[in-house]
């Protein structure tokens, strides 16, 4: 990490641009640690972090409220959409179902967000990243074997 801030006649302003200049290569914890070893104290710290627009200290280095909650949603949203088609595809008289029921998920996912985002954020929060990984992931996929095949030369279509 670079020098730590130094102190200075206005203590907090000087923290407050350092943490500025230093916030998108630093984590909020390092940027805390460095203030600390420079002779700051917890007030001028609260009060430079307020001026960045971060809250106070202790909210800007916890997780949002619900943070394990919205990991355990994403995940069972995700796994049970990918099982669910897998189920689908993988039987000869459900076979035509498999992407209606992808769709029929999206869609279900994107209304239970709207109709839980004032009620249970946390909940809201998992089923979208859900959602989003859910369809970005077979993308994201396609375009690294489509990206292999023309690397190699051969054509995948």
């Amino acid at each position: 990490m670079t020098e730590g801030p130094s102190p200075g006649p206005d203590r907090v302003a000087g923290l407050a641009a350092y943490f500025r200049e230093h916030r998108d290569r630093f984590t909020p914890s390092a940027l805390r640690k460095a203030a600390i070893q420079a002779g700051y104290t917890s007030d001028e710290i609260d009060a430079a972090w307020s001026r960045v627009g971060w809250g106070s200290a202790e909210q800007a280095l916890s997780r949002p409220e619900g943070f394990g909650i919205s990991v355990g949603v994403a995940l069972v949203y995700i796994a049970g959409t990918y099982i669910g088609t897998i189920g689908l595809a993988s039987n000869a008289t459900t076979n035509g179902l498999a992407l209606p029921g992808v769709l029929a998920a999206i869609v279900g996912g994107i209304l239970a967000w709207v109709a839980l985002r004032e009620s249970r954020p946390a909940v809201a929060r998992g089923i979208g990243c859900g959602i989003v990984i859910a369809i970005s992931l077979p993308v994201v996929m396609f375009l690294v074997i489509l990206g292999f095949c023309l690397a190699s030369g051969t054509t995948p279509f």
